[in-house]
Parts: structure tokens; sequence; C-alpha cells
């Protein structure tokens, strides 16, 4: 799950939402849940490649699928998070802003 997590803050920080971002506003993603489906053997040390795609968008929460792609392009693993956005001084999930929606791909 380290590597969906790295990838998750690639995939959003080159849109226009990181660190920074999270610790300015004091909101960032948390997940809700998360479902994964191991497929074929990963071996230590081989090359991947890590697809993230937006499947769903509701007013709080987004649906995202990725997958592990091995060197030969077959799936090694899916997953599929359920994500809200948590304001830090609510302590409670919030309306998707558009920062937000346009870092995970949605405008």
């Amino acid at each position: 799950m380290a590597l969906f997590e790295e990838a998750r803050w690639d995939f959003i920080t080159a849109r226009g939402y990181g660190l920074k971002d999270f610790q300015k506003y004091q909101q960032g993603p948390v997940i809700l849940e998360a479902n994964l489906k191991f497929k074929r053997e990963l071996p230590n040390r081989e090359k991947i490649e890590i697809v993230s795609q937006l499947q769903e968008v509701k007013p709080k929460v987004l649906t995202l699928k990725q997958t592990i792609l091995k060197e030969d392009k077959k799936i090694s693993c899916e997953a599929l998070y359920v994500i809200g956005f948590m304001d830090l001084k609510l302590r409670k999930l919030v309306s998707l802003p558009d920062i937000w929606l346009k870092a995970v791909g949605a405008k």
C-alpha cells in the first residue's frame, strides 16, 4: 500500500496540490476505504508502473483506481480507494474544493 500512497501523492502534487498546500489550508485527503486485489507476484526490484485513474466524484468523496503494472505490462495488483477530503481544524469531511478536483483530474 505504501507504493500506492506514494503514487497518489506524486499524482496530486504534479497537478497542483502537494504537501505545502495540505499544510497551508489544513485540508487534505483521507482514505475511507481500500480494496486491494493481488493478481501476480511482484519480485523484489522489478520495475513497475502505477497507473491512477479517477473513477467517480461525489460532493465529499471520490473513488480512485490504481493499478500496478509489471515490466511486461501485466497487472500485479489493483486497488480501489474511496477518498474523502478532511478539514484538520474541523476534524470532519468537507466538500471537495476546486483546487483538489483539479489535482485529481476531475476539472
